[in-house]
C-alpha cells in the first residue's frame, strides 16, 4: 500500500487518518513481519 500527500508530502490530518487505517491492517494481520517507510524527497529535489 502507498500512501501519498502530494504535492510536498506535508504530514498533516489526512495523512495520519491514511497511517491509522494503515497500521490497523497491519496490526490484525499476522502474516505481516515488517512495514518499511520511505520517502519522495530525491523526487522532490530534481
Amino acid at each position: 500500500m502507498r500512501i501519498h500527500s502530494e504535492p510536498y508530502q506535508e504530514f498533516g490530518a489526512e495523512l495520519m487518518l491514511l497511517l491509522e487505517g494503515l497500521l490497523d491492517r497491519v496490526d490484525k494481520d499476522p502474516d505481516i513481519g515488517a512495514v518499511v517507510f520511505t520517502s519522495g524527497w530525491s523526487q522532490l529535489k530534481d
